[in-house]
């Protein structure tokens, strides 16, 4: 099988009702429900939100006495502390000063949340940039919380479609080039399917925020990389043993474990070798964490996007697979180079990109081998069976010149 055979897919979305949307259902309420900030900033809101005063609990002032603490009692002798009561009082100067809220004799605890050790100007400060974060978001047009209820309801369906087609067809699409034709196009096609099955968004938006709405779709797409990251980067350390023994004392020589753990991995490709076959044959793209990671990624996460497509149904389609192995590619890199990989971090486009073409190359070798195809094929087929019934997995176990594989 050619490489370009292996990547001809037939992008059918399938029907609506696949993509878990209730048109009815939003029809319904779109009339009566709209989202609080429209109240306060939305030219579209209808009614007004009821909002009821809430009220913090703060401690009446015998709560904010500390237990054990000396009181005064009408009618009786001035009492010593107790030795309780002095012994706490010792162990709390010996600690230094807590986040305890402020009190005196009367309990005051005004001006202070209890729950977060802030005052409440700073929270009413939080608040105020929230609000306005909310308003700058509903104001524009190339941001989903810009749109009323049905409006909204089109483009997550769209968002779908535009995900599966950067996983399934173009993974690295120019920014003007799928904003004036696979977004823009997407976009039209909601509008004629939503007029087919006789139903209709809110009026003043279609040629108001069509290059809005596009531009959403786009927006997205930074989402879908975030969340591909996060899932890598959740299961590298675990499914790849990228941690250090316990003989490592010092963070020089915790890096050098884990460097030389990865330098390993990433000759040959060996991070994406699973265990050899009853023939003791090589298993290529078959790693436990490329499975974990995968099924991780497109079955096991919140949304709809991937699991509904026919595609995924069947088996876990090669260029999902790539993408995947491609951001583990340089995920591993980042480790060899610095020991550890920052927090919330992504691997650079360009370099995720370069990957995925290389290891295009290689899957072409696999697709062309008598043995290793037909295997694969097998492999990618129960991982989406696995996938679709929610199956656990089990805990598993650089240049170009050093990303072959091995077809033994």
């Amino acid at each position: 099988m050619s490489i370009d055979e292996a990547f001809d897919i037939d992008l059918d979305f399938g029907p609506l009702e696949d993509n878990r949307v209730d048109f009815e259902a939003l029809a319904s309420r779109s009339s009566s429900v709209q989202p609080c900030v429209q109240k306060q900033y939305g030219q579209h809101a209808h009614q007004p939100v009821n909002q009821h005063a809430v009220q913090r609990p703060y401690p009446c002032p015998t709560q904010s006495r500390q237990q054990g603490a000396p009181t005064e009692q009408k009618n009786h002798a001035p009492h010593l502390p107790s030795e309780e009561y002095l012994d706490d009082v010792h162990r709390q100067q010996k600690a230094g000063p807590t986040k305890e809220p402020p009190h005196n004799d009367q309990g005051d605890t005004a001006g202070y949340d209890e729950d977060h050790g802030q005052s409440l100007k700073e929270v009413k400060s939080k608040n105020k940039r929230k609000v306005q974060v909310l308003k700058e978001n509903h104001d524009n047009p190339s941001l989903i919380g810009y749109y009323p209820t049905l409006c909204t309801a089109m483009l997550e369906m769209e968002k779908c479609y535009f995900r599966q087609h950067v996983v399934l067809v173009d993974p690295f699409p120019a920014r003007l080039e799928a904003l004036s034709t696979t977004c823009d196009e997407m976009v039209d096609e909601a509008l004629t399917m939503f007029m087919t099955l006789n139903r209709k968004i809110e009026d003043g938006y279609w040629l108001k925020c069509k290059d809005g709405m596009a531009r959403v779709l786009w927006n997205d797409l930074n989402m879908l990389r975030s969340e591909l990251c996060a899932v890598a980067q959740g299961h590298l350390a675990s499914k790849y043993n990228l941690r250090a023994l316990s003989s490592a004392k010092t963070k020089g020589e915790w890096i050098k474990v884990v460097k030389d753990k990865v330098e390993k991995l990433t000759k040959g490709f060996l991070f994406l070798r699973g265990e050899n076959d009853s023939n003791w044959k090589t298993s290529n793209f078959a790693h436990p964490g490329l499975q974990a990671i995968c099924i991780t990624a497109f079955y096991h996460s919140g949304s709809k996007s991937f699991c509904n497509h026919p595609e995924f149904k069947a088996a876990l389609p090669y260029s999902a697979m790539l993408l995947v192995a491609s951001l583990v590619k340089g995920y591993l890199d980042i480790y060899r180079e610095h020991g550890y990989v920052p927090e919330r971090s992504q691997v650079p486009l360009i370099k995720n990109k370069k990957d995925y073409f290389i290891m295009r190359t290689e899957l072409q070798r696999v697709l062309d081998h008598p043995y290793h195809e037909p295997k694969l094929v097998d492999m990618l087929e129960r991982w989406a069976e696995e996938g679709m019934t929610g199956f656990e997995l089990d805990e598993g176990a650089g240049e170009d010149e050093e990303c072959k594989i091995v077809l033994d």
